[in-house]
């Protein structure tokens, strides 16, 4: 198997005070019996460490965090040639979380792996400065990065620009995740910010996953994001001065106005809204016809009517525009 193994993925089930323990040797053994096999440390290319919620699942489990953190750093510190690494949702703890990056920094991966996913690697109450140093000593290590997937908190923190001209000759796509406590903090990453980090990086091109329905867009849509993908999915919040079809007519507006040149789809998904919150006619209109590299726009059921969605359809039928336009009743 060690000649022939590419991709490993873990799952590690939430412990208890009966299985932490095993659980955590039973990756030890796997781990270690993997890389000493004869070819086990050159053929592996991809890992992805599932759902591992170190924070809340591991927490009261000590001897059991040590064994597995140590696991973990031993085994990236042993890779040669992994190409992909996925950590999303870890949540991992000071200074657990210290310990596995400088195992990948330490390892000869760092010269070859290319896609990195580090979305809520950190628990939620890591102190952004320990978010940014840290991420940026990775990121200037691992210099052949061409994809990225982190927080938008955690790209605030380290700086856009920094990251950009870090990694210049190679960035190519910035996956960011922003959530409804990120966006609370009011950090958002400014359009000189943007517009200096297209200049050193100028393939940059970013794919936004909101996970919440923010009530002024602007902060995050700024003039300059080299925007190319966005979705929205998200629970309007009851006590919400501000209606559904409100928050998403602001987004239209938004990106009519900050990415018409860069965005190639938009997907917009309410979760548990049971009646029609559609946007405005005229924002979707406006956006439709300013974002000229648009090639596909998908809403959800409640968001869009179908009279709505047939005088789009003819709108753009009429103008010779193409772009698929549709809704999805579940995702």
């Amino acid at each position: 198997m060690g000649a022939h193994l590419q991709f490993l993925s873990l799952a590690c089930s939430s412990p208890n005070l009966i299985t932490a323990y095993s659980v955590a040797q039973g990756v030890r053994k796997l781990l270690v019996g993997l890389t000493d096999l004869p070819h086990g440390r050159w053929t592996l290319q991809s890992i992805t460490l599932q759902d591992l919620n170190f924070d809340e699942s591991w927490d009261s489990f000590r001897a059991s965090k040590n064994v597995l953190v140590t696991t973990l750093s031993h085994f990236f510190q042993a890779q040669i040639c992994l190409k992909t690494i996925d950590l999303k949702n870890a949540f991992v703890t000071p200074p657990f979380s210290y310990r596995i990056l400088r195992s990948i920094t330490n390892s000869r991966s760092r010269v070859t792996v290319k896609s990195i996913n580090l979305v809520n690697f950190f628990c939620c109450d890591t102190p952004s400065r320990f978010v940014g140093n840290h991420l940026m000593s990775l990121f200037r290590r691992c210099w052949q990065l061409s994809e990225i997937s982190i927080n938008y908190f955690y790209l605030h923190a380290i700086g856009v620009e920094n990251l950009c001209e870090t990694l210049a000759d190679t960035l190519q796509l910035l996956r960011l995740d922003l959530y409804v406590l990120d966006h609370n903090r009011g950090d958002a990453i400014k359009t000189t910010q943007w517009s200096n980090a297209r200049t050193a990086c100028p393939r940059l091109r970013v794919s936004l996953h909101m996970h919440c329905w923010p009530r002024e867009p602007s902060t995050v849509l700024v003039n300059s994001l080299p925007l190319s993908e966005l979705l929205v999915k998200g629970r309007q919040c009851s006590r919400s001065p501000v209606s559904l079809s409100t928050k998403i007519s602001r987004i239209l507006d938004c990106l009519s106005m900050s990415c018409p040149q860069t965005l190639q789809k938009a997907t917009f998904a309410a979760v548990g809204v049971t009646k029609f919150c559609p946007p405005s006619y005229d924002s979707l209109s406006r956006f439709l016809f300013r974002c000229t590299h648009l090639k596909k726009l998908i809403f959800s059921d409640s968001l869009m009517k179908p009279g709505l969605m047939a005088k789009v359809k003819n709108e753009l039928e009429k103008s010779s525009k193409s772009m698929s336009v549709r809704n999805v009743p579940k995702f």
